[in-house]
């Protein structure tokens, strides 16, 4: 999705932004900046680079932002996203172990992506007590739940195997069995949470969580029962809802909001959107002139708006002074 949505934030990620004159992009025009080096600032930076592709300078600003409150509860999840993607799974699981402890909130992504990471990093007893938590929230098949029971047992066996005997070549083949096995189940369970947005939204906004990376998600879910570039119907209206539960300031959402307005041709909102996400880009510490962004779109759209503003001059009639 990030490609998609962004092609220009490098050269201002994507192409416009916009949100209409309505309250939306009202709001975000009376959106206070955060405290530059706050836990916020430096998370909306992390989202920028992100959206840029530049993952390893998102996840500096991630940590920064976690120095400054390590109870920061949206950086951990971003975080272990970030490591997930490097197959870094300690600490994908690390990072998932402080946001349950921290979050009290159901959160389910976040859960069988700490099922996942603790069954690539070999702590499969405690996978499987985490996705039997998930398994009862996404309302599994019962077959679901005997094959999880019996890798239970097996993986309480596995833990209680001497450290010198796991060289053996079927004590190596009996864990390899189950890590395959739970493997499987994750993927089932991953399978049912994202069966369709509808599904997905219920079990994750519905229940209260607002985190930006899983609006992210939900928007790749609606993006995949579309084909090409086609932007799905549902895009815009969650676009502006995460634009109000950030308050206003999300740089990012209203770039990829623009892209929405510039394909319909509605420059004017196009341009007034920009101008705000570049007024909050700056306000996060990024400048055109170190080459954080391009504003040669902005001008572009700009010049297409300036003639249709222009007042209309009525032509003197013929013989008139």
């Amino acid at each position: 999705m990030r490609l998609k949505y962004c092609a220009m934030v490098g050269c201002l990620l994507m192409v416009m932004v916009s949100m209409g004159y309505g309250q939306v992009l009202e709001q975000a025009k009376q959106a206070p900046a955060p405290i530059v080096q706050s836990p916020l600032w430096h998370y909306e930076r992390a989202l920028i680079y992100h959206l840029r592709e530049q993952d390893g300078r998102a996840n500096i600003e991630l940590l920064k932002a976690l120095d400054k409150d390590d109870r920061y509860i949206e950086a951990y999840y971003f975080i272990a996203r970030l490591r997930q993607a490097r197959e870094l799974w300690s600490e994908v699981a690390q990072a998932l172990d402080m946001l349950l402890m921290l979050d009290t909130k159901e959160n389910i992504p976040a859960k069988l992506l700490f099922a996942r990471a603790d069954v690539e990093s070999g702590n499969y007893l405690r996978g499987v007590k985490t996705l039997a938590q998930v398994a009862e929230k996404l309302k599994l098949p019962a077959s679901f739940s005997d094959t999880l029971q019996r890798a239970e047992k097996d993986a309480d066996s596995a833990a209680s195997f001497p450290k010198n005997s796991r060289d053996l070549d079927i004590v190596k083949k009996f864990i390899s069995d189950l890590k395959q096995r739970l493997e499987l189940l994750i993927d089932e369970a991953e399978d049912s949470l994202n069966d369709s947005p509808a599904v997905y939204r219920a079990l994750t906004l519905a229940q209260g969580l607002k985190d930006a990376m899983i609006y992210e998600e939900l928007l790749e879910l609606y993006e995949e029962e579309v084909e090409g570039d086609t932007i799905p119907a549902e895009t815009l209206p969650l676009l502006q809802e995460l634009l109000a539960i950030r308050q206003g300031f999300a740089p990012g959402v209203l770039l990829r909001m623009g892209r929405i307005y510039e394909q319909q041709q509605r420059y004017v909102e196009a341009v007034a959107a920009l101008e705000l996400a570049v007024a909050q880009m700056k306000a996060l510490g990024f400048s055109e002139a170190a080459g954080d962004f391009s504003t040669e779109e902005l001008q572009q759209l700009r010049a297409r708006v300036q003639p249709a503003n222009k007042p209309h001059t009525a032509k003197p009639a013929k013989g008139g002074k």
